[in-house]
This record gives C-alpha cells, sequence and structure tokens, in this order.
C-alpha cells in the first residue's frame, strides 16, 4: 500500500514539474527570463535547474527559438531607429511580419496551455515551422549588425545569404519578403534619379552620390558598396540616364527664366525642352534580370537621344568645328598672322616675354582671320598665356589644365605657349576638360613645328640674299638647311594632312550618324586618342623622346645659321662700301655702270669671305657636328617608327630615296 501511494504521489509531483516548465518556456518564447530559463551571456537562453532528465532535454531544444526570437526583436529595435534609413526601417517591418507570426503561434500555445493540452514535447512540435525563420533571420540580421551594413549593401548581404541558401525553400522565401520590402524605399528613389536626374537620400543608402556641388557631367558618382547585384550591369546606364534627366532639367529651369535668343533654331529648342516624357516605370524586386534591363535601358535610350538633339540645338557640331579651326589648324591664317606678330616676343626667353602683348597680337590675328565670326560666337574667353608644364609633362598628366605660371628654366616661347579657351553651358558638360586638354596638346605640338618650320623659313631667306655672294664654304649648311625644310614640311603635311585631316572627316561621317550622348562622347574621345597616335604623341617616350631631338637640333641650327648669316652680311655690307668707293676713285671704273661695280665688289668679298671661311675650321666642324646629330636623331626616329610598324606615310616621304638607309652611322 505505501509503495502504491508514493508511486501516485511521483507521478503528481512530475505532471506538476512539466505543466511548471511548459509555462515558462512559453515566457522564455517571448523572451522572458523565468526560474528555470535565464539569459546568459550574448543574450542567449540557458537552463538553470535538473528536472527530470526527459523534461530537460527536450526544453533545450527549444531554448534556441527563444534566443533567435530576442536577438531579432533587438536587431528591429535598433534598426528602427530615425538614423539607419528607410532600407533598415522597411527591412525591420518585413521581419516584424515575421514575428507577429510568431506571436500568434504563441498565443495559440498558450490557449492550449490553458486548456491543460499543452505539453513540452508538444511545443517542440508546433514551433518547427517558425523556429526555421527565426533561425534564418538570427543569422541575416548577425550578418547585417557584424558588418554594419546599411541601404543597398544591405540588400546585396540579404540576396547573398538567399543565392547561398539555394537548397533551401523556406530560407529563400524569408530572404525574399525581406527583399522584397527593403528594396520598396530603394526603387523609389531609383525611379526619382532615372526619371527626374534626383535623389532623395539623406542617409546615404543610394547608388548615386553627389561628389561636388558645381554643375557637371561628372557631379554625380556610383557607390560601389551600394549597387544592387541585379543592377551590376546595369550600373553605367543609370548613372547616364539620371545624370541627362537632370542636365534636361537644368536646360528647362534655364530656358523659363531667360530664354537666350541668340541661340540658332531657338524655336526648335523650345519645341525639344517643351517635351515630356511618357516613360512609366514600375520597378520592384524580382531575380529575373532581363526585368530591370528593359525597363532601364529604355530610359537609358529615351535620354540619351532627347538630349542629343537638345544639345544640337545648341550648336554642338559648329563648337566642334570651332575647336578644330583654333587648335588644330584648320584656319592657318590664325597662326600664320600671330606668328609674323609675335616673332621677336616668341623668339625671347619665357621670362623675358610680355603675355599681354601676346594677348594682343594673338586678337588681332583672330580677328583678321576667317574663322573669326564662327570661333567667336561658339567659344568664350579665348586666352593665350605661358606655362612651365612643357609638353611632355601635360602628356603624362593629360586629366588637367596647365595653370599659368611667373617663372620659368629655360624654356623659348613657343615651348611654353598655351591656348585656352571656356566652352558654353550646357556643351562645357559634354566638352571637358579631360579633352580640352588633349587638343591643347595636340595644339602646343604643332605650333611647335610651325615655330621651326618659320626659324628654318627665316633662315632660308636669309641664303637668298647671299647669292650674291659666291662662297663655297656655305653650301654645306645650304644643304644641311634643305634637309632639314624637307623634314619639318614633311612631318607638317602628314600631322595635319594625313592625320588629323583624315580622322576629322572620318568623325565629321560618324557624328552625321550619331544619336545619343554617350556616342557622341565616345566618338569624340575616339577622334583625340586617334589624332594623339596619329601625330606621334601617344606612342612610346622613346618615340616622342627622338622626334623633340629632332626638332630641337633643327631650332640650334637655324638660330646659329641665321646669327652667322647676319654676322657674314653685316661684314660685307661694311667691305662693298668701302670696295666701292675705292673703284669709284679710279677713272677706268668710274664710268661703269653702279650695278657693275657692286657686282665687281661681290666678288672681291667672296673671295675674301670664301679664304677666311675655308681658313676657320670652328665653322666647318660645327657644320659638320649639326648635320652627325641630325642623320643621327633621323636614323633613331626612323628606327622607332619602324618598330612601331605604323606611320608608313611619314618614313616614306621622309626616307623617299633611301639616303638614310643607305647611310646609318
Amino acid at each position: 500500500g505505501e509503495c502504491t501511494a508514493a508511486k501516485i504521489m511521483s507521478a503528481k509531483h512530475d505532471a506538476i514539474s512539466e505543466c511548471e516548465l511548459v509555462e515558462e518556456l512559453l515566457c522564455s518564447l517571448l523572451g522572458l527570463e523565468t526560474a528555470h530559463f535565464t539569459l546568459g551571456n550574448g543574450d542567449e537562453f540557458k537552463v538553470t535547474s535538473s528536472p527530470e532528465a526527459p523534461l530537460i532535454s527536450v526544453a533545450a531544444k527549444v531554448l534556441p527559438t527563444c534566443t533567435n526570437y530576442l536577438r531579432v526583436q533587438s536587431f528591429t529595435l535598433s534598426y528602427s531607429q530615425y538614423g539607419c534609413g528607410l532600407v533598415s526601417h522597411a527591412v525591420c517591418l518585413a521581419i516584424e511580419e515575421l514575428l507577429k507570426e510568431y506571436l500568434l503561434l504563441v498565443c495559440q500555445l498558450e490557449q492550449h496551455c490553458l486548456q491543460e493540452k499543452l505539453t513540452i514535447q508538444k511545443i517542440w512540435f508546433y514551433i518547427q515551422p517558425m523556429r526555421e525563420t527565426l533561425h534564418t533571420l538570427q543569422q541575416i540580421t548577425h550578418q547585417i549588425q557584424k558588418q554594419k551594413c546599411y541601404g543597398g549593401e544591405m540588400l546585396n548581404l540579404i540576396y547573398s545569404i538567399y543565392l547561398e541558401r539555394s537548397g533551401d525553400v523556406k530560407a529563400q522565401n524569408v530572404c525574399l519578403l525581406l527583399l522584397h520590402k527593403g528594396c520598396g524605399p530603394y526603387f523609389k528613389m531609383l525611379e526619382e534619379w532615372l526619371l527626374e536626374g534626383q535623389t532623395t537620400d539623406p542617409y546615404h543608402e543610394f547608388m548615386i552620390t553627389r561628389i561636388v556641388e558645381e554643375e557637371s557631367l561628372y557631379q554625380y558618382q556610383l557607390e560601389e558598396k551600394n549597387v544592387l547585384g541585379l543592377l551590376g550591369d546595369l550600373k553605367k546606364e543609370i548613372l547616364h540616364s539620371g545624370t541627362f534627366f537632370r542636365v534636361i532639367q537644368s536646360m528647362k529651369r534655364r530656358s523659363n527664366l531667360l530664354f537666350d535668343s541668340s541661340v540658332k533654331n531657338s524655336k526648335e529648342t523650345e519645341a525639344c525642352l517643351s517635351q515630356r516624357t511618357q516613360l512609366v516605370l514600375d520597378l520592384s524586386f524580382t531575380t529575373k534580370q532581363e526585368v530591370f534591363s528593359q525597363q532601364i535601358n529604355s530610359v537609358y535610350a529615351y535620354s540619351s537621344q532627347h538630349l542629343f538633339e537638345l544639345l544640337k540645338t545648341y550648336k554642338l557640331t559648329d563648337t566642334i568645328c570651332a575647336l578644330k579651326d583654333l587648335f588644330l589648324s584648320a584656319k592657318g591664317d590664325v597662326f600664320a598672322t600671330f606668328m609674323e606678330l609675335s616673332k621677336g616676343e616668341l623668339r625671347k626667353r619665357a621670362a623675358e616675354i610680355q603675355p599681354h602683348l601676346l594677348q594682343k597680337y594673338f586678337d588681332t590675328a583672330l580677328q583678321a582671320s576667317s574663322c573669326s565670326s564662327s570661333v567667336s560666337t561658339c567659344l568664350n574667353n579665348i586666352s593665350c598665356y605661358l606655362t612651365s608644364t612643357s609638353l611632355s609633362e601635360q602628356l603624362r598628366s593629360l586629366s588637367h589644365i596647365p595653370e599659368k605660371f611667373c617663372e620659368f628654366t629655360q624654356q623659348t616661347g613657343p615651348e611654353c605657349l598655351l591656348l585656352n579657351c571656356s566652352i558654353p553651358w550646357p556643351l562645357s558638360l559634354f566638352i571637358n576638360n579631360d579633352q580640352l586638354a588633349k587638343y591643347q596638346v595636340i595644339f602646343r605640338h604643332n605650333f611647335h613645328y610651325k615655330h621651326v618650320l618659320q626659324l628654318l623659313t627665316d633662315f632660308w631667306y636669309q641664303h637668298q640674299q647671299m647669292k650674291g655672294y659666291i662662297i663655297p664654304a656655305l653650301t654645306p649648311s645650304f644643304a644641311l638647311r634643305a634637309k632639314m625644310l624637307h623634314f619639318v614640311q614633311t612631318f607638317m603635311h602628314c600631322n595635319i594632312n594625313g592625320a588629323i585631316e583624315a580622322t576629322w572627316n572620318q568623325f565629321i561621317l560618324e557624328i552625321e550618324k550619331c544619336n545619343s550622348v554617350d556616342h557622341f562622347i565616345s566618338l569624340h574621345d575616339n577622334f583625340l586618342d586617334t589624332c594623339l597616335k596619329r601625330t606621334l604623341l601617344a606612342e612610346e617616350p622613346e618615340l616622342f623622346q627622338a622626334l623633340d631631338k629632332v626638332t630641337s637640333i633643327c631650332s640650334i641650327f637655324a638660330n646659329y645659321g641665321m646669327r652667322f648669316i647676319q654676322t657674314i652680311s653685316q661684314e660685307n655690307e661694311n667691305d662693298l662700301a668701302q670696295i666701292i668707293s675705292k673703284l669709284t676713285e679710279d677713272e677706268d671704273y668710274a664710268k661703269k655702270p653702279a650695278s657693275q661695280l657692286r657686282r665687281l665688289a661681290s666678288i672681291e668679298i667672296s673671295e675674301h669671305q670664301s679664304t677666311k671661311l675655308h681658313a676657320d675650321i670652328r665653322y666647318a666642324t660645327t657644320i659638320q657636328k649639326f648635320e652627325d646629330s641630325f642623320n643621327r636623331y633621323i636614323q633613331t626616329l626612323l628606327s622607332s617608327l619602324g618598330k612601331t610598324g605604323e606611320f608608313h606615310s611619314f618614313t616614306a616621304n621622309l626616307d623617299f630615296n633611301r639616303f638614310y638607309s643607305k647611310n646609318e652611322l
């Protein structure tokens, strides 16, 4: 009898213990501590007492779900704060929807408990669906907190977890729910950017961020960490579409304030500006990238084409032609006049040149040129100034325009001269400083050769004045000058006619077929890069150095030769007057015409000068050194050109009779 009573009391004790554990377990499922289940480090529930082993083993299986709920709830409280951003708020709302389902399940379990129909084993059975959901949510929120993600970066993290759980359908469904909700504010910002060129992103969650306040084509850039993985291949189109619409909106605002009646085809411009986009976007999260591609590409194509049509009404083609006339020597009369007017200044050292005189000469030359009207209409603030940045240094940093400097080394005027201008808005957004720097480099390159050609031409003119004197010793100088003239003229012809003009003609044909802004920018960049390459400016440094050495020796020789001829001419004029005076004292010669007397005096001077020059070994040695250096540099240049496998036209014209090839040093 006593044994039976003991068994009955033990059974009652077990029943009471399980009922208590059920009630405490329901509290723990809500994140509350109890007598038997308390929180340890890291908000993790653990068992603090030792009930019967079967009960505790089952209860211990439920505790991780309690821990996951508490951690997920803590995440929603933390990331729902004001400063966490709209995407975080949307993700937290999606999580709270899942937590509501979980709380509803707990309420149902509590109802069963009140009816004394609930056991620990049943709790374990009923929470199975939500257990996996909470486990997935805890993993997602833990990664977000660990990496401190917000905005697009948070969405990318959730999407990466979605891809990793490719075999877990329930986990993927949880990720999809969070992505659908979280992408709502993100896609709202995306639609605003694509259709209006504006961003409302106070928490820096979006993929587009402003980097400068000044209005330009590069005012915004991509924030790579916030670019959605599904939009990675479309990020360029997204950036450009919004940028183009922003420019269009800016053009509309300016035209509403004051429409510029001087703009060509102003009625056409007003008509283009008055057009309203009929594009409608309906962006929502989907794993099918083609859905995004179709909508975004249509917006991109429309914005690029519409803006290009607008730019054409703002004289885009005329402006490009004006840049070519000004920088690429298309209208040679500008620089022929300028070089003639500024000859005295440009042949000084850079530190001795007066910049205001150069600007005055250039303005005069431009006003008298055939392109004065077109250039002045399309370009603003045309100026020339001196810079201490050499051509080779500017080639290495084509991303900026050299500034004015007051201190110079031993550079000459033509080496320091720089031409600059400003492009009217809105064309200045699409013809940027990078492109303008390339125009400047080509101009400096061509202008330097024009200057060397002018020196050699002046030297040739002095040689013509010396033809009255028969001085055989000057023959090597005449021959070397002729070879240098042939080199410079050949290079200038191939540079301007063979390279720039041919590339320009192809560029103009392609522009006529162009129908989008990006295509135009690509064509323009390609045109300038091709010009740089075909004028030997974008090749290997050794090739440019070889070319520079040839032009340097030509310049030095021309200056030396002109100084020498001027000295001889002055001596000849003095001697000529003395000899004619002596001849007129003789009665036989006094009756002869002045021209004959001058001829006789010239013969005597020629014999004297020839004897003097033949006796002067230094002069012959100097001329021979110039010729040896010139031939050596030419052969180095030809060898460098031969390695590239290009520029056949230039090498064929320069070495047309195989002179340099047959006389290699």
